[in-house]
């Protein structure tokens, strides 16, 4: 009888129903607390010892670091740990460059970078990207770039905004305007100015704060049905109706780079 009466929570960012002993409780206060399951903070956290992401956090800043130990694996923490000291490096916005292939979005260091073209350090990709629009490397200007063209014309159709910061292209669908880039730049998604920002607009329900960019493991995709369909492209091409996930939500999870 117990069992029936205890308390259970919705994660915040994957909204399936846990246990208080599965979950994440962040108390940040629009409202909360919100919960977010052990797998997906777990997600969070390797994307953030990756490279591939900010500091996981909730809607006012990053979780704290004695409520995340408790439901992370021991190896996980010591990681977690280590590349939070090793964080300190705080690279300039105009250093901080990421592969612009979306099924990877891996952290280019510095020393990668040549010519203009940063070129990602996973073996299995290897995509090279241009410095400046963000996109794949291509030849000419990016103003000539027939699929920044494309990328501009489909973001404008579709509400997407950019990071005022290093331009990195955002699809939003639900939750609060609060933006926090992958190049660590909060903003506002209404107004567009740096966060917290003045604008009247409210800030709307919080609910699923990592997925604005960070991408879905690849594990993810066998529990959403997906089954063996590629994975979008950066070709605009591949951003239109008929690419649409299990539900109209789906697609919060992605981040579309070039610079506008």
């Amino acid at each position: 009888m117990g069992n029936s009466t205890s308390k259970m929570y919705k994660c915040a960012s994957c909204e399936d129903v846990f246990g208080k002993s599965n979950v994440l409780l962040d108390t940040c206060g629009d409202p909360g607390p919100h919960a977010y399951c052990r797998d997906c903070v777990t997600s969070f956290v390797k994307f953030y010892i990756a490279g591939e992401a900010v500091v996981p956090g909730c809607y006012d800043g990053p979780f704290e670091l004695e409520s995340v130990k408790p439901i992370l694996a021991p190896g996980i923490v010591a990681q977690f740990v280590d590349k939070l000291e090793r964080d300190n490096r705080q690279l300039p916005e105009s250093q901080r460059h990421y592969c612009s292939n979306p099924r990877c979005s891996a952290w280019i260091k510095p020393a990668l970078v040549k010519n203009g073209v940063a070129t990602c350090p996973r073996q299995d990709c290897n995509q090279r990207a241009c410095v400046l629009c963000k996109n794949e490397a291509h030849d000419g200007t990016c103003s000539e770039n027939e699929d920044i063209q494309k990328l501009k014309a489909l973001a404008n159709k579709r509400s997407w905004k950019q990071c005022p910061s290093c331009g990195h292209m955002i699809c939003k669908d639900k939750g609060c305007k609060h933006m926090t880039c992958r190049c660590t730049y909060e903003f506002c998604f209404v107004c567009l100015q740096q966060w917290p920002c003045e604008c009247d607009q409210p800030r709307g329900s919080a609910n699923a704060f990592m997925p604005f960019y960070v991408p879905i493991p690849a594990d993810h995709y066998a529990a959403m049905d997906l089954g063996n369909r590629d994975l979008p492209q950066t070709n605009p091409d591949h951003f239109g109706d008929e690419w649409q996930g299990p539900n109209e939500d789906w697609s919060v999870v992605y981040t579309y780079t070039g610079r506008a």
